[in-house]
């Protein structure tokens, strides 16, 4: 039911992201408010329902970023990085106190990690969270975006490996080239090496003939061991 200032509990409005594919989970002060934490984003709306029955109605929604969602987060929280931001992709998904969200899609073809990206920036991917609105200080500019039709993440916010590589979720990983031979090599030269180091390192068998004469074996290279010494 409403709240006594005519608003709905928060955490009421993570249904309606669960119901359109944001995994989510409660959030309290910035931080997850269950025990296991990011590993609890849910799309079930029975789970939501079940976390508001429990007394989180009040908690904030937070959503996990990243492969999990297919969403990327780009937070813009000083006024300078907001207009950088504003002028090269428009107005935020979501307005916040100190700035304001620019959500986009994943790109799906390497790994997006969660970090800053510079002054005022930061960047929300695989393994990271965001709080969503209706939570405290949070409001949608133009309701909760389709993810399907979000703008594909830019080169600049992606990691710089994954963007040149395509290593990643989805791409097989090239092998490595073999490490090229010496110059000097031949198939001629690595057998007489291998019946060196066998003549040197093998026993030394010998049969008694029958006067007490020792007849010399041949190894497996060819050469009788009694030669050579």
């Amino acid at each position: 039911m409403p709240t006594a200032n005519g608003h709905a509990p928060s955490f009421w409005g993570a249904a309606d992201l669960a119901k359109v594919g944001y995994p989510v989970f409660p959030a309290k002060w910035k931080a997850p408010s269950v025990e296991t934490a990011f590993y609890a984003a849910t799309t079930d709306v029975t789970q939501v329902a079940a976390w508001i029955t429990e007394g989180r109605e009040h908690h904030d929604v937070a959503f996990a970023t990243g492969i999990v969602s297919g969403v990327v987060v780009v937070e813009a929280d000083t006024l300078e990085a907001y207009k950088i931001m504003e002028e090269k992709y428009g107005s935020p998904q979501v307005l916040t106190k100190r700035g304001g969200h620019w959500y986009f899609r994943h790109p799906k073809n390497g790994r997006v990690s969660s970090r800053s990206l510079g002054d005022g920036l930061d960047r929300k991917g695989d393994g990271g969270y965001v709080i969503a609105p209706p939570s405290t200080d949070k409001s949608w500019t133009e309701g909760i975006p389709d993810r399907s039709a979000l703008r594909l993440l830019s080169r600049e916010f992606r990691d710089e490996k994954a963007a040149s590589t395509g290593e990643g979720w989805g791409t097989p990983r090239t092998m490595a080239a073999a490490p090229a031979l010496p110059t000097w090599y031949s198939p001629t030269l690595a057998v007489l090496l291998c019946c060196l180091l066998q003549t040197l390192h093998r026993p030394r068998h010998v049969l008694r003939g029958e006067h007490g004469v020792d007849l010399p074996t041949r190894n497996s290279c060819g050469a009788r061991s009694g030669e050579g010494g």
